[in-house]
């Protein structure tokens, strides 16, 4: 009787798992770290190219803010692992920093250096390579009271 059962909820994950399509991951990676720019290579979608590489762009920031680059100096990341609380508890902050763009004004080059690859959505996706002023990035989240200066 046990193995039965045993084997039927194991049966009924695997079709769970077929049923359930796998969402599309922000893939980040580390590059390099020189003179206070990250430099990190990102993969976006979007319907056009444009919006695709905003979307490289805004995956590469949200990791440096809430997940961190692994194999590089910021493995950490420099809000916290809480993406949902930091939001809503600085949620004017976020709203305008993403809503206005404001992370664009942190990016100091932005390259595509893979072609548009047509997904069966009807999206396209691409890699680029996304750099990244931290220093920037980390006086702006003190200044505005979403993270505290080191030693305070």
């Amino acid at each position: 009787m046990k193995n039965t059962i045993i084997v039927a909820c194991a049966v009924l994950m695997l079709i769970a798992c077929k049923a359930t399509p796998t969402p599309l991951v922000a893939d980040v990676t580390y590059k390099s770290y020189e003179k206070q720019i990250m430099s990190v290579a990102s993969i976006g979608y979007g319907s056009k190219l444009e919006t695709a590489l905003e979307n490289a762009q805004k995956n590469a920031i949200d990791v440096i803010l809430f997940r961190g680059v692994p194999n590089s100096s910021l493995n950490t990341p420099l809000v916290g692992t809480n993406e949902s609380n930091a939001k809503q508890t600085h949620q004017s902050y976020f709203e305008e920093f993403y809503a206005n763009k404001r992370y664009t004004s942190f990016i100091t080059q932005s390259v595509s250096n893979t072609p548009i690859k047509k997904l069966e959505n009807g999206n396209k996706g691409i890699k680029a390579t996304i750099k990244v002023n931290i220093e920037a990035l980390k006086r702006d989240l003190e200044s505005n009271g979403i993270i505290r200066k080191f030693g305070y």
